[in-house]
């Protein structure tokens, strides 16, 4: 479209440069202004020249015009070199870059902010022999070897009357551009006309516009219809997608619960299977179950006759517990008897002990002892001088006694502890209460078959006899250990003996031998108590020793047996209440086991129909497993079907997806397309090229308005012609070189 616009612009200016081209075939009223400008635009002379061309002749009339009168166009022109701005009078004689701007304004407007057009063309001839690299903006430059000719155009006031194309740039200026050497330069002539648009001149541009706004309209409607439709387009899409998506859901579950389908065909097929099995299984129970019925009627019947004879015998055990009980008591009562018995001997085992003991240090400490000291004193006695005799007899015979003292006590200390009598008295009463309790354990056994529950009572019995047994051989130990005494009698004989020898011999011996036997005898008899009666002595002592420990025992022992006795004694008043609540409950059995026996027949009666719907069971479950095997391969296909059917759905949705993707994509850029495309090429053909046109139709009024400037006479044409100083090196040449040449008067350049 810009490009439509820029040929409506350049159209014009070109059909202005063709109007002066073109011979005159009509009649001439024209009227011509020449201007002349100093070099950095100021006017200082205008010349006004009229030609007139009618039937009666040519007139050609020129006449200054006051400079008070402003130009429809003036100039305004600056000078640099090198970049730096500089005064025309100081650029003659320079060398560099040269850049001339020629700047030209507008000063004709109308009442409504339109520019008059006018279109200004400037040339200038260059020498090349100090000038290169020539430019002109909005022109062209023609080099013909010695000079270089530079013609470019400008529309001053274009630009803003065309404001609303601000991205095409439409020149109110020329700019020249060169590198000089010594620089100089001639004059530029400037032309400029308001008749850029003649009256009818694009009428064909206009029509064509009319075609192009129709166009652009049905282009307009046509992207609107496009984008409804791709928006419509998009919705079915979008409904098919969501319809697709639907039925993926839809094929999942569908896959999912075909997927539970078969497991759970699976699991009533496994359970049709373990049904089978147990229906099988159930059939052959019923049949045990009908064997079993069969002896459960004929155990009831004896439980019925068992039970009848339970309670016949039941009054016979509880008078056996009524005598039991009264053993009990009795064996009780009896004991006590024994216990005292056992604690009594218990207080004299200490002496027995002590005893043991001192007779073990008198036959050590005292015999042994006293019968070294008088062997010695013998000894001593033999072959003695007459005047020491008396005093060693008297010392052995001293020493004798002694030993014969010691004697009569360890006799006397023995004999005191060793009365066994009443130890095997005892013995004898805990021999009669085992056999008491042996009486009572054989009923209790004879009732064991019956009544299980007497078991703990016998085997309270059997406890207490064990310890009565362990009790009796601990007694029969101490009577062991108190009867095994030292007889010390010959040792005393043999004492009493030397006694009288010693007490009955001379005072002087003459004759050794008696004595040296004596010495021998004592001598023998203490050797013999040493190796003999003592070491008896020590395990008198160590036996009385355990005698104490075994009797401690026993009475502990004893303890226990009276506990167990009172135990037998509760425990057989227990069994009796026991064995009341057992007759009790044994009637109730017995009315029990006889509706048991009505009962199993019944029983068997019922099971007899089971076994017939047992078989109807085992025949319909097997027709059942058959079914369900079926079904599982029908479940097996359904599986495969809906795998497939699922990826089928999940190719579709994603089909789906993508046509959505693309519909939405189809969507944008339509709608891209219509509003960045589409709709600016109608906002600017509707808008801004409407009033493009609307604004050149008014330039193009403006144009053909434009007849008179110096006169209030309308002309055909009025044309501005400008002439710029030129710039020499020498001041002192005359600018005499370019002169307007009019017919019939020359115009030369004048001194300001």
């Amino acid at each position: 479209m810009n490009k439509i616009i820029k040929k409506v612009v350049s159209g014009m200016a070109l059909c202005t440069m063709l109007t002066y081209t073109m011979p005159i075939l009509a009649y001439t009223n024209e009227e011509t202004i020449y201007s002349k400008l100093n070099s950095s635009g100021e006017v200082y002379k205008n010349i006004v020249s009229t030609t007139v061309e009618d039937e009666n002749g040519t007139e050609n009339i020129q006449e200054d015009m006051s400079l008070d009168k402003e130009l429809p166009v003036e100039c305004k022109v600056t000078y640099t070199l090198d970049g730096k701005e500089m005064k025309a009078s100081d650029m003659a004689g320079k060398s560099g870059k040269v850049n001339i701007t020629i700047e030209y304004e507008n000063k004709v407007k109308s009442t409504d902010g339109i520019y008059t057009p006018f279109l200004v063309i400037s040339g200038v001839v260059i020498n090349n022999a100090n000038n290169k690299n020539i430019e002109i903006s909005n022109g062209k430059v023609v080099n013909n070897g010695d000079k270089t000719i530079a013609i470019g155009f400008a529309l001053p006031g274009m630009q803003e009357n065309l404001e609303m194309l601000d991205d095409i740039d439409i020149p109110n200026k020329i700019e020249i551009k060169m590198e000089s050497k010594n620089f100089e330069i001639g004059n530029i002539m400037n032309f400029a006309t308001p008749r850029i648009l003649e009256e009818g001149s694009l009428d064909e541009v206009y029509d064509k516009l009319d075609e192009i706004y129709s166009q652009v309209n049905d282009l307009e409607d046509a992207t609107g219809e496009l984008e409804d439709g791709t928006i419509t387009l998009r919705d079915g899409i979008i409904t098919l997608n969501n319809g697709a998506q639907t039925l993926n859901n839809g094929v999942q579950s569908l896959n999912s619960g075909a997927q539970t389908l078969n497991n759970g065909v699976q699991s009533l097929n496994n359970g049709a299977q373990s049904l089978n099995s147990g229906a099988k299984e159930l059939k052959t129970g019923i049949d045990t179950l009908k064997t079993g019925s069969g002896q459960l009627s004929d155990g009831a019947n004896s439980l019925k006759a068992g039970t009848a004879e339970y309670v016949a015998n039941s009054n016979l055990i509880n008078e056996n517990m009524k005598q039991i009980s009264a053993g009990a008591n009795e064996l009780n009562s009896s004991y006590e008897q024994i216990d005292g018995g056992i604690k009594e001997i218990e207080t004299q085992v200490p002496n027995l002990v002590a005893g043991a003991s001192g007779l073990k240090t008198a036959l050590t400490d005292n015999i042994l002892s006293t019968m070294k000291t008088l062997n010695a004193g013998l000894s001593s006695v033999t072959g003695t001088m007459p005047t020491s005799s008396n005093t060693t007899n008297s010392l052995a015979l001293q020493s004798v006694n002694s030993a014969i003292d010691a004697v009569h006590s360890t006799n006397a200390t023995v004999t005191s502890t060793a009365d066994t009598s009443e130890i095997a008295q005892k013995q004898s009463e805990i021999q009669g209460q085992i056999d008491g309790l042996n009486a009572s354990k054989a009923n209790l056994e004879a009732l064991l078959e019956t009544v299980p529950e007497v078991q703990s009572a016998i085997d309270n019995i059997n406890n207490s006899i064990a310890i009565l047994e362990a009790s009796k051989s601990s007694l029969a130990s101490v009577n062991v250990t108190a009867t095994a005494t030292v007889d010390l009698e010959p040792i005393e004989n043999s004492l009493v003996n030397a006694q009288s020898a010693l007490s009955n011999a001379n005072p002087t011996v003459t004759n050794n031998s008696q004595v040296q036997s004596i010495v021998d005898g004592y001598a023998g008899l203490a050797t013999a108590l040493e190796t003999q009666v003592i070491p008896v002595a020590t395990q008198l002592e160590a036996g009385a020793n355990a005698l104490g420990t075994g009797v401690s025992a026993i009475s502990a022992g004893s303890d226990q047996v009276k506990s167990g006795i009172s135990t037998l004694s509760s425990s057989t008043a227990q069994l009796s209440v026991a064995n009341n609540s057992l007759n009790s409950a044994a009637n109730t059995i017995s009315q029990g086991a006889v509706f048991l026996a009505d009962g199993a027949i019944s029983l068997d009666a019922g099971v007899g129909k089971l076994v017939d719907g047992s078989k109807t069971l085992v025949d319909g479950v097997g027709t059942l497993t058959n079914g369900t095997g079926e079904l599982v391969n029908g479940a097996s296909r359904l599986v495969s079907g809906a795998s497939e059917l699922v990826n089928g759905t999940n190719s579709l949705a994603n089909g789906t997806n993508e046509l959505l993707n693309g519909g939405n994509s189809l969507v944008e850029g339509v709608q891209k397309y219509k509003n960045e495309g589409i709709q600016k090429i109608c906002n600017l053909v509707n808008g801004d090229l409407r009033k493009v046109e609307s604004r050149v139709k008014r330039m193009e009024i403006l144009s053909n308005d434009y007849q008179n400037f110096a006169s209030d006479t309308s002309r055909d044409e009025i044309k501005f012609i400008s002439i710029l100083d030129s710039i020499k090196i020498s001041n002192k040449e005359k600018n005499n070189d370019e002169i307007i040449e009019t017919t019939p008067i020359d115009v030369k350049k004048e001194e300001k």
